[in-house]
């Protein structure tokens, strides 16, 4: 679907061309008949009105919150019921029929507006019945629910504005759920937050072709696996550190750049690009945790080898936090195998260059953190070796985004390769001349690479450009 944006440009231009004598005026006839020209202006009104509604709606709102807040304590519980679940049936009702109309109507746009207020409502409903009835529980809880009750709504509208909401109250669920525990963490729906997020967020992501519901659900799912893996490592009473560091280190990596878009019970839509976005993620992911690994005092005192020798058992319970690193590293290899089959070639397994290269690294990785841990401390050699990772992944990202002309790949490639010169020279003991030379040199690179790469990919587009034509 084409943007409003791009409309108005194109009529703009249009009128220009027509007034030049480049198009007769059949011609600026079918353009404006194909792209709906007529409209532009309903649009523009209809937005204008769609604010000035939703700025009264918004004082309507805060008119009737005061008036409760003022008349709360005077009212019976009954009436007190009566006007919350009044209050979000009206509202969520409104909306959805509003909802219902044409896609893009001012109508369907406030309806939407009033669908997010619903879902807003939804969880001071919640608070105040609970409050009222004198049912005290943990804030996380309140938000968990909150964001599945919001998430249930997503499901039966397919919105994506109230999915980002929902993942948006789950996420504020998990951390303030994951923050209040400082020994093992005993909530199952904590435990269970990645898979409870891949079963829930990725599917709506699809059936609402969002690319941004998809992304922000990998991140969540990333986040809240490390999360519980690094705090079992952390404060648990476990013999196999090693294992536990291996997998969140090596699994998330693995998952994202194999994922696989066509997942069977889905609708697949390759336009939407969910496959470049999970490998964005990967590589995203990689450059940050090599960054953070390059550091010496990673190896010098958080990752020291421990003596579990004196410590009680692991309480069973708790191990569940390991039922997801299992289905995450099974599903992983078996995405792994399903990537080497797709090539032509059906009777090998074979990848492609960048996917051995992620492959390798992420199997360095792993190694080096098992090994650490469970074997021999590795020290100097652990801070050399995730230093050339970064250096190799950053050289790699540029040279790859070179070849296809991206951008995305070549500055992040930049940017890792500044924070590791700049990072070494801050980590160790060198002079302030040293540092200001380093400052200086890198802050001279990032220009002309800036300039060099802009004109480069300016080259790179023209001459695509020009063998389309010739085709």
């Amino acid at each position: 679907m084409l943007s409003d944006k791009f409309r108005y440009q194109l009529r703009k231009e249009a009128q220009k061309w027509q007034r030049e004598g480049l198009i007769e005026q059949r011609v600026y006839q079918q353009l404006a008949t194909r792209y709906h020209f007529e409209n532009l202006e309903a649009i523009s009104n209809n937005r204008f009105l769609a604010v000035i509604i939703t700025l009264g709606f918004i004082l309507l709102g805060l008119a009737i919150i005061t008036f409760v807040a003022a008349n709360w304590q005077l009212w019976s519980k009954s009436l007190k019921v009566f006007i919350l679940l009044s209050f979000f049936i009206a509202i969520n009702t409104t909306g959805f029929y509003l909802y219902r109309e044409q896609s893009g109507n001012w109508k369907s746009r406030l309806g939407e507006g009033l669908l997010i207020l619903g879902g807003l409502s939804l969880g001071a409903n919640i608070g105040l019945m609970s409050q009222m009835f004198h049912q005290t529980g943990a804030v996380y809880k309140l938000f968990l629910f909150w964001g599945f009750g919001v998430l249930l709504m997503a499901y039966g509208l397919r919105l994506t504005s109230l999915s980002i909401l929902a993942i948006i109250l789950v996420a504020i669920g998990y951390f303030s759920g994951f923050g209040s525990s400082f020994g093992l963490i005993s909530s199952l729906e904590i435990q269970q937050m990645p898979l409870l997020v891949a079963i829930l967020f990725i599917p709506l992501a699809y059936w609402c072709n969002s690319r941004w519901l998809f992304g922000l659900s990998l991140i969540l799912l990333v986040v809240t696996f490390d999360s519980n893996l690094i705090r079992l490592l952390d404060v648990s009473q476990i013999f196999f550190p090693g294992w536990i560091a291996a997998c969140a280190s090596g699994v998330p990596p693995a998952l994202l750049w194999a994922y696989q878009d066509d997942l069977g019970f889905l609708p697949n839509n390759p336009s939407l690009g969910f496959k470049s976005i999970s490998r964005k993620i990967a590589v995203f992911y990689l450059g940050l945790l090599f960054y953070i690994l390059s550091f010496n005092w990673w190896w010098v005192t958080s990752f020291q080898k421990r003596d579990y020798s004196n410590l009680e058992s692991v309480i069973p319970q708790h191990l569940s936090v390991l039922i997801i690193p299992i289905i995450f590293l099974i599903v992983s290899i078996w995405w792994w195998w399903k990537l080497g089959r797709s090539q032509r070639n059906n009777y090998l397994w074979r990848i492609d260059r960048n996917s051995a290269a992620i492959g390798i690294m992420i199997l360095t990785t792993s190694l080096l953190v098992w090994w650490h841990l469970r074997l021999h401390t590795l020290g100097g050699l652990a801070t050399f070796m995730f230093n050339l990772l970064l250096l190799l992944l950053a050289i790699g990202l540029i040279h790859q985004s070179l070849n296809i002309g991206k951008r995305l790949g070549y500055w992040w490639g930049i940017i890792l390769l500044s924070l590791q010169l700049f990072s070494r020279m801050v980590e160790y003991d060198t002079g302030l001349l040293l540092k200001s030379i380093v400052l200086f040199i890198c802050g001279i690179g990032v220009i002309f690479a800036g300039i060099w790469f802009e004109n480069y990919l300016k080259n790179f587009n023209n001459s695509h450009r020009e063998l389309r034509e010739n085709e």
